[in-house]
């Protein structure tokens, strides 16, 4: 309906933005292909060349720049957005995921919730940020809108594995997307206890091309979780090169002990923190502070 939208009318930001989210979305779960998350580029781009204001279309291609490994670039421009229409919830929605992928996981939360105080109904992905600090009966509490892995994996940390297993086998069969369905599989089988199985179906998502760092971690954490030690720490390089480096959550999250002694495990931490690091300095000169309330050396 979209590109029907913009064959009529090629003028119609709006349209080409919103184009853009379903190209992406759409390509994410199924085949990660980069020529998906091209088209859903050209998509953003006609909206921001037709108006550069545009709130919608900076706020949804931050999920497309974080796919292409740009996430310090897209927290850049978000701020220096946000400091012009401090008034728009778009911005800081978008704020609000991307700081998580740098790092800056009580910016995200500040930013989410200045979202949601200029609009009650604006969408966020606030339920990882609560799960990256740990904080897993928050984002139950906040997972409304997720597809099923987020909340299954909420549940299975607070020891509610039946439920999660349950949820899983109700989204596997209603969940048509391919690479998306073997997310939910992968952990499925994981909770159930088969190693094996989950093993394949993790190597299958590993050979794959989904492009979402933040997927990369939850890949890398679930074959430490297996003690599949190379393929965990592949998986989180990965992840940390192409643009998720949330120190915070790797130094704490539970199911990545087994990796903690190696020394490769200790060198990937130190690369993450370096990157943490420069996104805090970006994020300071770029006024986040002042932007979002917080003291400078509160994050």
């Amino acid at each position: 309906m979209y590109e029907r939208c913009v064959s009529l009318d090629p003028s119609y930001a709006s349209a080409w933005a919103r184009l853009g989210r379903a190209r992406w979305l759409t390509d994410k779960y199924n085949l990660g292909s980069l020529e998906g998350l091209r088209a859903a580029d050209e998509a953003f781009q006609t909206a921001l060349r037709l108006n550069p204001n545009l709130t919608l279309a900076h706020n949804l291609y931050t999920h497309v720049q974080v796919d292409q490994g740009r996430s310090l670039d897209a927290m850049k421009r978000l701020l220096d957005r946000a400091h012009q229409r401090r008034s728009d919830a778009e911005l800081f929605a978008g704020l609000a995921h991307v700081c998580r992928y740098c790092g800056l996981l009580q910016p995200a939360l500040v930013a989410h919730r200045e979202a949601r105080r200029l609009d009650p109904m604006i969408s966020t992905s606030v339920m990882h940020t609560y799960f990256m600090l740990g904080d897993y009966e928050r984002a139950l509490e906040t997972s409304a809108s997720d597809y099923g892995y987020g909340t299954a994996l909420a549940l299975a940390m607070l020891g509610r594995v039946e439920e999660a297993v349950s949820l899983l086998q109700q989204r596997e069969l209603a969940k048509p997307w391919r690479l998306g369905k073997l997310y939910l599989t992968s952990l499925r089988t994981l909770l159930e206890g088969k190693c094996e199985e989950s093993v394949t179906v993790s190597e299958e998502l590993m050979q794959a091309t989904f492009r979402d760092p933040e997927g990369m971690y939850y890949l890398a954490r679930q074959f430490a979780y297996l003690r599949q030690e190379a393929q965990a720490l592949e998986m989180l390089s990965r992840a940390i090169r192409n643009g998720f480096f949330c120190h915070q959550a790797m130094v704490r999250d539970p199911w990545l002990d087994a990796l903690r002694a190696r020394a490769e495990f200790t060198e990937l931490l130190r690369k993450a923190h370096h990157l943490q690091r420069e996104a805090s300095i970006a994020f300071l000169t770029g006024g986040g502070p002042a932007l979002l309330g917080i003291r400078s050396e509160g994050y």
